[in-house]
């Protein structure tokens, strides 16, 4: 893929510039994000969504697996001003087509660009960061995309209960990514994060496979994200649909139980920093999370409280995981940067088996019934972490 020969130049204005470029982007990416079947249903039935995230995050694969070319000729700063155009309007185009084919067609295009701009940012804060401070880095990094992912369902659920109110939600969703756009090309252009070389693809993924702890930590990522693939497309359509909650109580209930992205994050990374490292933690964490979805089908009751509990400990481990594992990678990919490309394909693998194993459950059981599926895969999850060996 790409190597990265860095010159380490961390400052404290330029974090501080990927933190306010973090959090655009990331309500950017929230405000759209728990509506986006609401919308996509206008259009296809619901065993058919998952095949549309899953054609996005494919595209969002092929596309980072040629980011060394890209990079290398137009570099990492227009690859982000020129996809952040793109995405600006895509998202007007989600906002007032009508046709069918114009909105799935951009939606597809929309789910890739996200995990590219993501990535770019991460390369610019892995350059800054040091292996010792690397878990607190993260965890405040993952701490302001907490901020924006909490506060955004609660607008966007206000939204979603009409179909012509839910277009204003993307409007709004193109203005942070107007502001996005707007502290990248003022603060990036003379802030490259190093000098990308092209290598070989399969080098690079050899010697990622070579070691071993690389690898179960790719898997757990890759889990990770299914838990976000599920929690985003299938949780708001069973709350919907089947329990009968308004989409303004599902922003809200989306929104609290998104906090301990907020609570954890920083305290996770420190503790994993000085006291524990992060095999505990990330093994805990599959674990709540996959008793979360196997009760999910076991709750009757429409009570705003006890599926607020229920999805709080779902959110709880998955907020413990990803401060966990982004450590743990960064940590141990010290000084082979070329690494961070592969480890970026976790969230597309993950958007692309997700959705299809939900929509091929869907064409058999009903939708409250495929949870304890994806509670058994994040248990296999927890037999491939067991061995990793920690950072402390």
């Amino acid at each position: 893929m790409f190597k990265v020969s860095t010159k380490r130049h961390a400052t404290d204005s330029k974090f501080l510039y990927i933190l306010v470029s973090a959090l655009f982007l990331s309500f950017h990416y929230f405000l759209v994000t728990y509506v986006n079947s609401s919308l996509l249903s206008q259009f296809l039935e619901r065993s058919k969504i998952g095949f549309l995230y899953a054609l996005g995050a494919l595209l969002s694969m092929i596309v980072i697996l040629n980011m060394p070319k890209i990079i290398s000729k137009f570099s990492a700063y227009r690859v982000m001003i020129s996809l952040s155009v793109v995405e600006i309007g895509i998202l007007f185009l989600l906002a007032f087509s009508s046709e069918a084919i114009v909105v799935l067609g951009a939606f597809i295009v929309h789910h890739a660009i996200s995990p590219i701009l993501l990535l770019c940012l991460n390369t610019y804060l892995e350059d800054g960061s040091s292996s010792k401070n690397m878990g607190q880095s993260r965890g405040t990094f993952l701490t302001i995309i907490a901020i924006a992912s909490i506060i955004s369902p609660m607008v966007s659920g206000n939204f979603a209960e009409n179909p012509e109110t839910l277009r204003t939600v993307y409007v709004l969703s193109a203005f942070f990514m107007v502001l996005f756009l707007l502290t990248i090309w003022k603060n990036f252009k003379n802030q490259e994060a190093g000098v990308y070389k092209a290598i070989d693809i399969k080098k690079e993924f050899l010697e990622f496979t070579q070691d071993k702890n690389l690898v179960r930590i790719g898997i757990a990522a890759i889990m990770l994200h299914f838990i976000f693939s599920w929690l985003i497309i299938y949780l708001p359509l069973f709350l919907a649909n089947e329990m009968g909650f308004s989409w303004s109580e599902i922003g809200t209930l989306i929104s609290v139980t998104l906090l301990p992205f907020l609570l954890f994050q920083i305290p996770v990374g420190e503790l994993s920093d000085k006291k524990y490292g992060e095999k505990e933690f990330l093994i805990a964490g599959l674990l709540f999370a996959s008793l979360a979805f196997l009760i999910f089908p076991f709750i009757s009751v429409k009570s705003f409280f006890v599926w607020t509990f229920i999805v709080f400990v779902a959110r709880a481990g998955a907020s413990v995981m990803e401060t966990s594992i982004e450590s743990y990678f960064y940590k141990k990919s010290k000084g082979r940067d070329e690494l961070i490309s592969i480890f970026s394909l976790a969230s597309p693998i993950a958007f692309i088996f997700g959705p299809l194993f939900g929509s091929v459950l869907l064409l058999f059981f009903p939708i409250a019934q495929i949870f304890p599926f994806a509670s058994l895969v994040l248990l296999i999850g927890v037999l491939f972490t067991i061995p990793l060996k920690d950072t402390l």
